[in-house]
Protein backbone atom coordinates (compact mmCIF):
# COMPACT_ATOMS: atom_id res chain seq x y z
CA UNK A 1 0.00 0.00 0.00
CA UNK A 2 3.04 2.82 0.61
CA UNK A 3 3.99 1.59 -3.09
CA UNK A 4 0.69 3.68 -4.39
CA UNK A 5 1.66 6.91 -1.91
CA UNK A 6 3.93 9.62 -3.60
CA UNK A 7 5.08 12.98 -2.66
CA UNK A 8 4.79 15.38 -5.55
CA UNK A 9 8.02 17.55 -6.72
CA UNK A 10 8.23 19.75 -9.48
CA UNK A 11 10.51 17.29 -11.34
CA UNK A 12 8.56 14.03 -10.68
CA UNK A 13 6.88 12.16 -8.17
CA UNK A 14 8.86 10.21 -5.35
CA UNK A 15 7.62 7.27 -3.65
CA UNK A 16 7.10 7.14 -0.28
CA UNK A 17 9.26 4.13 -0.21
CA UNK A 18 12.29 6.18 -1.53
CA UNK A 19 11.32 8.95 0.82
CA UNK A 20 11.58 7.13 4.08
CA UNK A 21 15.03 5.70 2.74
CA UNK A 22 15.79 9.12 2.63
CA UNK A 23 14.72 9.88 6.38
CA UNK A 24 16.65 6.33 7.54
CA UNK A 25 20.10 7.83 5.92
CA UNK A 26 19.12 11.71 7.75
CA UNK A 27 18.23 10.03 11.05
CA UNK A 28 20.88 6.78 10.82
CA UNK A 29 17.69 4.84 11.90
CA UNK A 30 16.62 6.58 14.43
CA UNK A 31 13.24 8.47 14.85
CA UNK A 32 13.10 11.72 13.84
CA UNK A 33 11.70 15.11 14.20
CA UNK A 34 8.32 15.16 16.03
CA UNK A 35 5.10 15.38 13.77
CA UNK A 36 3.65 17.68 16.37
CA UNK A 37 6.38 20.47 15.67
CA UNK A 38 5.89 23.42 14.79
CA UNK A 39 5.19 24.37 11.00
CA UNK A 40 8.29 26.05 10.23
CA UNK A 41 10.57 23.23 11.77
CA UNK A 42 8.50 20.56 9.57
CA UNK A 43 8.70 22.31 6.63
CA UNK A 44 12.55 23.24 7.03
CA UNK A 45 13.30 19.94 7.97
CA UNK A 46 11.20 18.52 5.02
CA UNK A 47 12.86 20.68 2.50
CA UNK A 48 16.34 19.48 3.66
CA UNK A 49 15.43 15.91 3.40
CA UNK A 50 13.11 16.23 0.02
CA UNK A 51 14.32 19.26 -1.42
CA UNK A 52 12.76 19.86 -4.31
CA UNK A 53 9.10 18.69 -2.90
CA UNK A 54 6.04 21.16 -4.29
CA UNK A 55 5.36 23.49 -1.62
CA UNK A 56 2.19 24.33 -3.28
CA UNK A 57 0.38 20.67 -3.50
CA UNK A 58 2.11 18.85 -0.67
CA UNK A 59 -0.09 20.73 2.20
CA UNK A 60 1.35 20.91 6.07
CA UNK A 61 -0.97 18.22 6.87
CA UNK A 62 1.22 15.74 4.55
CA UNK A 63 4.62 16.29 6.01
CA UNK A 64 2.86 15.92 9.62
CA UNK A 65 1.52 12.30 8.10
CA UNK A 66 5.43 11.57 6.50
CA UNK A 67 6.62 12.40 9.67
CA UNK A 68 4.33 10.17 11.83
CA UNK A 69 4.29 7.63 9.79
CA UNK A 70 8.55 7.05 9.77
CA UNK A 71 8.36 7.78 13.56
CA UNK A 72 6.00 5.28 14.05
CA UNK A 73 7.56 2.27 11.88
CA UNK A 74 10.73 3.01 13.36
CA UNK A 75 9.59 2.69 16.70
CA UNK A 76 7.55 -0.53 15.88
CA UNK A 77 10.91 -1.96 14.25
CA UNK A 78 9.34 -2.07 10.70
CA UNK A 79 11.81 -0.13 8.95
CA UNK A 80 15.38 -0.39 9.37
CA UNK A 81 18.94 1.32 8.37
CA UNK A 82 19.37 -1.56 6.04
CA UNK A 83 16.41 -3.14 5.22
CA UNK A 84 13.94 -0.10 3.67
CA UNK A 85 12.65 -2.66 1.68
CA UNK A 86 10.96 -4.07 4.14
CA UNK A 87 8.09 -1.88 4.33
CA UNK A 88 6.91 -3.12 1.14
CA UNK A 89 4.28 -6.17 1.37
CA UNK A 90 4.86 -9.05 -0.17
CA UNK A 91 3.04 -10.63 -2.75
CA UNK A 92 1.91 -13.73 -0.71
CA UNK A 93 1.07 -11.67 1.86
CA UNK A 94 -1.02 -9.82 -0.28
CA UNK A 95 -3.15 -12.52 -1.46
CA UNK A 96 -2.99 -14.63 1.48
CA UNK A 97 -5.45 -13.96 4.27
CA UNK A 98 -4.02 -13.80 7.52
CA UNK A 99 -4.64 -16.41 10.46
CA UNK A 100 -4.06 -15.86 13.85
CA UNK A 101 -2.59 -19.56 15.36
CA UNK A 102 -3.62 -18.15 18.85
CA UNK A 103 -6.97 -17.86 17.81
CA UNK A 104 -7.37 -21.28 16.22
CA UNK A 105 -10.44 -23.45 16.37
CA UNK A 106 -9.83 -26.25 18.83
CA UNK A 107 -11.73 -29.10 18.39
CA UNK A 108 -13.25 -30.44 22.12
CA UNK A 109 -13.27 -34.02 22.18
CA UNK A 110 -16.05 -35.70 24.42
CA UNK A 111 -15.30 -37.76 27.69
CA UNK A 112 -15.65 -41.25 27.46
CA UNK A 113 -17.03 -41.63 30.91
CA UNK A 114 -19.94 -39.74 29.44
CA UNK A 115 -20.11 -42.09 26.66
CA UNK A 116 -20.25 -44.95 28.68
CA UNK A 117 -23.03 -43.68 30.55
CA UNK A 118 -25.29 -43.83 28.00
CA UNK A 119 -24.32 -46.89 26.94
CA UNK A 120 -24.75 -48.41 30.29
CA UNK A 121 -28.05 -47.47 30.31
CA UNK A 122 -27.66 -44.81 33.70
CA UNK A 123 -30.82 -42.89 34.42
CA UNK A 124 -31.72 -39.87 32.15
CA UNK A 125 -32.13 -37.01 34.57
CA UNK A 126 -34.20 -34.23 33.55
CA UNK A 127 -32.71 -30.47 34.13
CA UNK A 128 -35.27 -28.64 35.89
CA UNK A 129 -35.48 -24.85 34.15
CA UNK A 130 -35.83 -21.89 35.92
CA UNK A 131 -38.91 -20.39 36.75
CA UNK A 132 -39.08 -17.08 34.41
CA UNK A 133 -40.20 -13.89 36.81
CA UNK A 134 -43.16 -12.63 35.97
CA UNK A 135 -43.63 -9.63 34.63
CA UNK A 136 -46.81 -7.63 35.71
CA UNK A 137 -48.47 -5.76 32.72
CA UNK A 138 -48.83 -2.17 32.35
CA UNK A 139 -51.27 -0.14 32.68
CA UNK A 140 -53.19 0.70 29.43
CA UNK A 141 -52.45 4.43 28.23
CA UNK A 142 -55.31 6.78 28.68
CA UNK A 143 -55.90 9.10 25.95
CA UNK A 144 -57.23 12.23 27.01
CA UNK A 145 -58.15 15.27 25.07
CA UNK A 146 -58.92 15.62 21.60
CA UNK A 147 -56.93 13.45 18.42
CA UNK A 148 -56.78 16.43 15.96
CA UNK A 149 -53.73 17.97 17.75
CA UNK A 150 -51.71 14.13 16.26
Amino acid sequence: MLNDISILTYDDDVKLVDVFSKFLDKYDGLEGLSHKASDRELRAEFSTILTNYDEDRVYLSDIRKVFQWYNLLVKEGILKKNAPEEIEPKEEEIDAPRIDQSSAIKKVEKKPAAKAEKKAGAPKTKEVKAAKPTVSKKAPVVKTGSSRGK
